[in-house]
């Protein structure tokens, strides 16, 4: 056999053996034991992915650990979340695991722990929409099951237009990366500036932009009477109150839709003080504006999607989706 053969074989031979080492070294995160990956995660004999498979196990599933250890370490691929043709390698571990009396292995950038975010009570009988973002978070209640929405990408066509077109979502764990550990990926990203599941609902798929990043006067960098008059142009008024507490430690600023004698709360003090509108336009084809706003809290804050079409007859607009960001350390 070659000489440059053998190397090769060997160096293969010698980089599996170390990964195996290794990733028995590492404990695992026992608390990710529910599937995210999109048609279920294969439960393998073996901690490959040439080995047999036992089960698929469904999205949103859960899985029993046998062990805390690390029985290899693996990686999937994916493209960059920074819209470039770069790729990005996402470690993980082969884990020993239960699933309906059988026991093998999973690998666990595909498990995670699907927990309820801090809005999800608000929301929960707001189930008509999503609202995503390709990029990654630390909140796991962002992560939903894809196959029970359709999802539809909003991409910039050019300054004033948005184009909507139907995606595929995808969802990875980075336990290499605990700053920003869950991924959402998108399956088409150029351009892409948020996703909106629905089930049943339909939305336009040509959305004039009225406008975008909104200059709220978080960073404080804008004197607020510009603020002001900037939210004029949308039917919004900002009005700032001294309050104390725990989140807000010198003031709450009040966003308020307002229609001719009256006017809507878009921030109760649980939301947090408005940081950005993203967006403003009309997504549901009533001829009224619809907006995405983010707001601040002491730990990160809701970004949230409201529709005026959905608004009862004593409201103005209606909160119809919540993406929830936090720090992760």
């Amino acid at each position: 056999m070659n000489w440059k053969i053998k190397c090769t074989l060997l160096l293969a031979l010698l980089s599996t053996c170390l990964s195996v080492a290794f990733g028995q070294m590492m404990e695992v995160n026992e608390y990710a034991n529910q599937v995210i990956a999109n048609g279920g995660l294969n439960l393998r004999e073996k901690p490959s992915k040439n080995a047999k498979i036992l089960a698929n196990i469904p999205f949103g599933d859960s899985v029993q650990y046998v062990s805390n250890k690390s029985w290899k370490i693996d990686s999937v691929v994916i493209p960059s979340l920074d819209y470039t043709p770069h790729k990005r390698k996402i470690m993980g571990h082969w884990v020993k695991v239960k699933y309906h009396g059988q026991t093998g292995y999973a690998l666990d950038i595909f498990l995670s722990h699907i927990g309820k975010g801090k809005f999800h009570d608000e929301f929960k009988d707001s189930d008509e929409f999503r609202l995503l973002f390709n990029y990654c978070n630390c909140v796991y209640g962002n992560v939903h099951n894809p196959d029970l929405w359709t999802w539809y990408g909003y991409f910039k066509e050019n300054d004033s237009t948005l184009i909507a077109r139907k995606i595929d979502v995808s969802y990875y764990i980075d336990w290499d990366d605990m700053t920003c550990a869950q991924i959402t990926h998108a399956s088409e990203e150029k351009n892409l500036q948020f996703i909106i599941g629905t089930k049943t609902a339909t939305l336009k798929k040509k959305v004039k932009i009225r406008a975008s990043r909104v200059d709220v006067g978080y960073y404080g960098k804008t004197p607020l009477s510009e603020v002001q008059k900037e939210l004029n142009r949308f039917s919004i008024r900002m009005d700032i109150e001294k309050i104390k507490d725990k989140d807000y430690p010198t003031e709450y600023r009040k966003l308020y839709l307002v229609h001719e004698f009256r006017q809507a709360l878009l921030n109760p003090l649980h939301y947090g003080t408005p940081q950005d509108i993203s967006f403003i336009g009309d997504l549901d084809g009533d001829g009224l504006d619809d907006y995405i706003i983010s707001y601040s809290r002491e730990k990160g804050g809701p970004t949230i999607l409201y529709l005026s079409s959905r608004a009862t007859p004593a409201t103005l607009i209606k909160p119809v989706a919540v993406y929830e960001s936090a720090y992760c350390c």
